[in-house]
């Protein structure tokens, strides 16, 4: 008998988990390609380091011609043109190596796909053939396949964290030499923001969760509307406009629910981007206030304040960034479940070797019922077949002939 259990739609998944899954996506994905994924790394590292460049060379570009402005001389070509050039230079190699980036993500992308698809398959076939009457089995069937790129998504995700968070740290330090006091208050102001894209990443995969079967029922008919071998008998049957009306009911409900879904991540983004702009308000009026009161000189206020609001700024990417791996965390953690179902659903068929030879095949009062069914598909059912014998089965749909 099959033995899968269904998870639960919207449980609640502490961020706790979230290095475990993490891990567990970045062995899938260095399972598929360790040197794409190294290329991947390695690219987004050189781009980030490229911009730094661009902009401390461009920095210094600016600063030779407002130096020279200054001493009452016009520099000519000549004197910026190494730094020019420098500067060119790293924006065009950045430029080659974001294209390379997004060509090898793209092959990681699909060598990943192909990796989680090969786990599927090997699933599919090892598990016992009643676990296929089961519509959980084929729910999680369906969701594993759809969840392939999850994996490369955190991992996307992960390495545009840690850039966040590297960026996060210079500003930090900054404030930190200017007005320490700003920088808990902004961090607590990010709690809110940080449990809100948590609620939103299991409110979407809940929606998945909840709409799986309505998903496959809507794929199957759309199947039997489009493809060639069943439109002969959807054609001969009459079947056509009630199929497409069913159709169109099924995706009417993921409609509805998907725009339920979609306000109540709404909401809840609301309610929490509402502290971390209570939080930027709170830090700008305090800092006007040390300014107007002469506590803190203009440009310190100034520097302040384009700290604070590049930091809020940083909080919120990073914050999302996490939310997003979060969400795809979620989808990770249902396909490796559903991969390590494997050894529950594989058990042994209970069959004999077949005889080399026989002259009859015999079944006495034989009942079965399907895993999924409420009653029996057979019932006392006996039967001979001699060697060579050549019989029909005779009966209406449903009567059991196939089983």
């Amino acid at each position: 008998m099959v033995s899968e259990p269904e998870p639960t739609p919207d449980r609640p998944k502490s961020l706790k988990l979230l290095p475990r899954i993490t891990a567990e996506a970045l062995r899938m994905v260095w399972a598929a390609s360790p040197r794409m994924l190294i290329a991947s790394i390695a690219l987004k590292l050189i781009n980030g380091a490229g911009l730094a460049a661009a902009l401390i060379f461009g920095r210094d570009l600016i600063g030779s011609v407002l130096t020279a402005d200054t001493a009452g001389s016009t520099p000519g070509i000549g004197a910026v043109a190494p730094q020019l050039a420098t500067v060119v230079g790293i924006i065009a190699v950045l430029g080659l190596v974001t294209a390379a980036g997004r060509e090898v993500r793209e092959i990681l992308s699909e060598t990943t796909a192909r990796h989680a698809k090969q786990a599927i398959i090997d699933v599919a076939r090892r598990v016992e053939l009643s676990a296929y009457e089961t519509p959980s089995f084929h729910d999680r069937l369906v969701r594993a396949a759809s969840g392939e790129h999850r994996p490369i998504q955190m991992v996307d995700g992960l390495i545009g964290t840690i850039g966040a968070i590297a960026s996060i740290a210079g500003i930090v330090v900054a404030l930190l030499a200017i007005q320490p006091w700003l920088v808990p208050l902004l961090f607590l102001a990010g709690l809110p923001l940080l449990l809100g894209v948590m609620k939103a990443g299991q409110a979407m995969f809940g929606f998945h969760m909840r709409m799986t079967t309505v998903a496959r029922a809507r794929s199957y008919l759309y199947r039997l509307l489009t493809e060639k071998d069943p439109a002969k008998e959807v054609r001969a049957f009459g079947l056509g406009e009630y199929l497409s009306a069913r159709h169109t009911v099924l995706y009417d409900q993921h409609m509805t629910e998907l725009r339920k879904t979609t306000r109540k991540r709404f909401r809840i983004a609301v309610f929490s981007t509402f502290g971390l702009s209570v939080a930027l308000g709170a830090g700008m009026g305090g800092l006007l206030a040390l300014a107007l009161s002469g506590r803190l000189e203009m440009a310190e206020t100034a520097t302040a304040a384009g700290a604070l609001l590049i930091l809020g700024e940083r909080i919120m990417t990073t914050v999302g960034s996490i939310g997003d791996m979060y969400e795809a965390g979620l989808f990770v953690e249902d396909f490796t479940t559903f991969l390590a179902t494997a050894p529950q659903t594989h058990g042994s068929s209970g069959s004999q070797p077949a005889p080399a030879n026989f002259d009859r095949i015999t079944v006495d009062n034989v009942t079965f019922t399907y895993p999924a069914a409420g009653t029996p598909a057979l019932h006392g059912v006996s039967l001979e077949i001699k060697a060579g014998q050549v019989i029909a089965l005779v009966g209406e749909n449903g009567s059991g002939k196939t089983t």
